[in-house]
């Protein structure tokens, strides 16, 4: 695949400078605004409710971090990332209910910034209006008053699918990059980031089969026949836009000369995950066994299955954009 993207390097050192460049316009000034009342509705009494119990789990052991005693993952309390940022407000403002809660009001506000990032597709009156319904919301007002993760992940996800949109609007890398560094929040902070990508995977596939077939089609009246061949590129979109080199004589056939935006992003976000989706595998594995894996066994098919999907993730994303893969991949495993 040809690369004539700017170099990663001089791109994000492109988009770093535009960011110190910005003056907020009307529509900006007033979702500032909105999100300033967002964070007073949050943050005002915010001590008068005893923890729940989930908020009780999140503090102690935030706490514990706080005072030397390590952490330990356990899928039941999520994590890590709001153990570590609760932890970070303890250190800042000290120990109680209220600053246990901090964080989440602080994600929470933000969460009412994200419209400005789809201003283009909701419009000026879109965009304000969508952060006034963040601010008024009452489950997305609980949740930010809520020591859990919920308004954590809300965040890192909105703001993923932002970038989503729009990479595919503009083409510019830098998006990627925001894309990657919101997924690995997202999976650090709670398992919700599966389904998540299991979602977005089949929507890029589709979408990237779309395009793949319009750009065959071009100019052309569609029959009835070409209609149900095209059907049949939506189960292979995805490996197509993977084998995109191995595959140039097929392309030249359907005259497909460059990969669809939605193709990058699916590349992307298979290639970057595809290890955390390794796990996969034991599902067969053990049916095949006969009983659950353990011991050497389960250790063998861990690294068979984690160290083959690295590889081929290695070999898809470099082959795409190796300087750039580089980049998203370092992003997201940073």
């Amino acid at each position: 695949m040809t690369d004539e993207t700017p170099s990663a390097a001089r791109s994000l050192t492109g988009a770093l400078w535009q960011a110190a460049r910005w003056r907020p316009d009307r529509v900006e000034a007033t979702v500032l605004a909105v999100a300033l009342v967002a964070l007073l509705t949050r943050i005002i009494g915010l001590d008068v409710r005893a923890l729940h119990h989930d908020e009780s789990l999140h503090a102690t052991f935030s706490w514990y971090l706080v005072e030397g005693r390590g952490y330990a993952h356990d899928p039941l309390t999520h994590g890590p990332f709001q153990f570590h940022i609760t932890a970070l407000s303890f250190l800042l403002l000290g120990d109680s209910d209220a600053t246990a809660r901090v964080p989440a009001v602080l994600f929470g506000s933000g969460l009412v910034l994200t419209p400005l990032l789809l201003r283009r597709t909701l419009g000026s009156a879109g965009t304000i209006a969508a952060a006034a319904l963040f601010t008024i919301s009452p489950a997305l007002l609980y949740y930010s008053r809520f020591a859990r993760e919920d308004s954590y992940i809300a965040l890192f996800l909105m703001v993923a699918s932002a970038a989503v949109w729009r990479y595919i609007e503009d083409g510019r890398p830098s998006w990627l990059v925001l894309f990657a560094a919101m997924l690995a929040l997202a999976f650090s902070t709670k398992e919700t980031s599966y389904i998540y990508v299991a979602m977005l995977l089949l929507y890029l596939n589709g979408t990237t089969a779309h395009r793949l077939f319009w750009s065959a089609h071009e100019g052309q009246r569609v029959t009835a026949k070409q209609w149900a061949t095209g059907l049949l590129i939506v189960p292979f979109a995805w490996l197509i836009v993977a084998f995109w080199e191995p595959l140039a004589r097929v392309r030249a056939r359907f005259r497909w000369q460059e990969v669809p935006r939605e193709g990058d992003l699916l590349i992307v976000l298979g290639t970057i995950t595809l290890p955390l989706l390794a796990a996969l595998v034991t599902i067969p594995a053990e049916r095949l066994n006969g009983a659950p894996l353990t011991g050497d066994l389960e250790w063998r098919v861990r690294i068979i299955t984690v160290g083959f999907s690295m590889i081929a993730a290695a070999w898809v994303g470099t082959g795409w954009r190796a300087g750039w893969w580089l980049v998203l991949a370092g992003t997201f495993l940073a």
